[in-house]
């Protein structure tokens, strides 16, 4: 399974589906895809069982493990029950809030880890001089005459 041990992940992981042999044998399955990467892992099966209403072919199974990101808080009572997922590791910070109404779980709000390096620095001050602002203003000029108009 190369697709398992290129998947970046550092301890065993992986997902299975168990089948009872008196539903389907291995000789009626077929694998549609699998996938194994640090934020998700994936197992989709076709699946012709011995027994099937005649309005079915096929029975696809899809078995997906998504790691839990971003909330770390307990979101009702001691226990995370509640997950959010994004293709972003670590990029978000969980706060835990009152519930709303009658909800017996609590509110999730996000906040951005990543910071702008705009807002985490002060701007430098820099004076232009009315030469470039004039050769500014004639470019803007020049690119104003030669657009098209007419087709707007």
């Amino acid at each position: 399974m190369d697709w398992m041990v290129n998947s970046g992940k550092f301890r065993s992981s992986g997902v299975c589906v168990m089948v009872s042999n008196s539903w389907c044998n291995n000789a009626n399955v077929v694998t549609l895809a699998c996938s194994c990467s640090p934020n998700l892992e994936l197992l989709a099966l076709k699946f012709r069982p011995f027994y099937l209403p005649w309005e079915f072919t096929s029975v696809i199974i899809n078995t997906v493990y998504i790691p839990p990101q971003h909330i770390t808080c307990p979101t009702r009572g001691k226990r995370t029950l509640d997950h959010c997922y994004t293709p972003y590791k670590d990029s978000y910070k969980a706060l835990d809030h009152p519930p709303f109404g009658k909800s017996d779980h609590a509110a999730i709000f996000l906040i951005q880890k990543y910071k702008q390096r705009l807002k985490g620095e002060t701007p430098d001050q820099r004076e232009v001089g009315a030469g470039q602002v004039a050769a500014l203003q004639d470019a803007l000029d020049d690119a104003l005459d030669d657009a098209d108009w007419d087709m707007f």
